[in-house]
């Protein structure tokens, strides 16, 4: 397999085209996720270069955001957030299919900038999509998504009842891990589900050696929690290292940086965001001090000087 691999990359890169760059960028960090032995960490790094210097930037940052989402965390914040700001016209109806994995991410993307409004909108137009070309896996990640960023923004019954058809959708195929990526919240939607059921927690772990469809529907949900919990953990003592890193800007920061870089105002960053104008001061000022500035132009070429945002 790997010297199939090579040959492959050989061949495709000759061709210097994006898309299959990024098909080929996808597929060795699906075998390089799956801890095969072989490190492809070199030829995933030669596709990002080629990529980025390429013409075709917007192909490069849907592969840097798609590798940020596989690898589980939230480093390059900065390309995600000009990625998410994006007038994406793959959101359009009629390229919606070749792009479902993408913006699935997209309204994670959105959770994780805490934009439930924008996560709750996109998410509402892909799961009509989803189930109507019967695309299950991505009708049920969206619905849980959708779900989360209701919970997030206090829409607590419709969040519960939105999770409940993502995880009975699920059960059928017995999916895990499009459940692990939201932390608390995701957990908490698990429990409620589980309690709306009947099932009740077990002290005693169940294995089944790698394969969940021999697992009975009480151990499958058993599974279900536990790898939630897991999940949850992992980032909570991620999250907790970021913190201890003053210099990093949120990516909430980066995307009020990235818009007064195009030139709005409190007001209009307030509008596009859907958040309160004290709140955009609030992260202007820590914007301020995280770069060291006291003006709105020493923030954006500081910023530009480390490349925060583009000039």
């Amino acid at each position: 397999m790997y010297d199939q691999l090579q040959e492959l990359y050989d061949r495709v890169r000759k061709y210097k085209n994006g898309e299959l760059l990024a098909g080929l960028f996808y597929l060795i960090f699906c075998f390089q996720n799956r801890k095969v032995p072989y490190d492809f960490s070199e030829e995933l790094e030669q596709i990002l270069d080629s990529l980025k210097t390429s013409r075709e930037r917007r192909v490069w940052e849907n592969c840097y955001v798609l590798y940020t989402f596989l690898e589980g965390s939230k480093t390059g914040a900065d390309e995600m957030s000009r990625w998410l700001l994006y007038d994406s016209p793959e959101e359009k109806e009629s390229n919606m299919q070749e792009n479902c994995f993408l913006l699935s991410l997209k309204v994670r993307g959105y959770l994780w900038m805490n934009q439930y409004r924008k996560a709750v909108n996109l998410s509402e137009k892909l799961v009509d999509y989803y189930e109507k070309h019967s695309l299950e896996q991505f009708q049920t990640e969206c619905l849980f998504e959708q779900a989360a960023a209701l919970y997030e923004s206090g829409r607590k019954k419709e969040a519960i009842i939105g999770a409940a058809k993502a995880l009975a959708l699920g059960v059928r195929f017995r999916y895990v891990d499009l459940y692990t990526h939201y932390g608390d919240t995701g957990v908490l939607l698990i429990e409620e589900y589980q309690k709306l059921i009947g099932i009740k927690k077990s002290a005693k772990k169940q294995y089944y050696y790698g394969n969940v469809l021999r697992a009975t529907y009480e151990g499958y949900q058993s599974i279900l929690l536990r790898c939630a919990n897991k999940a949850r953990k992992h980032a909570l003592s991620s999250q907790k290292k970021e913190k201890t890193d003053n210099v990093k800007l949120t990516m909430t920061e980066l995307a009020i940086l990235q818009y007064i870089n195009n030139g709005y105002g409190n007001q209009g960053i307030s509008e596009m965001m859907n958040i309160k104008i004290t709140t955009v001061k609030s992260h202007i000022y820590n914007i301020y001090r995280k770069l060291e500035v006291s003006t709105r132009v020493q923030a954006i070429n500081e910023a530009r000087e480390k490349g925060l945002v583009e000039g």
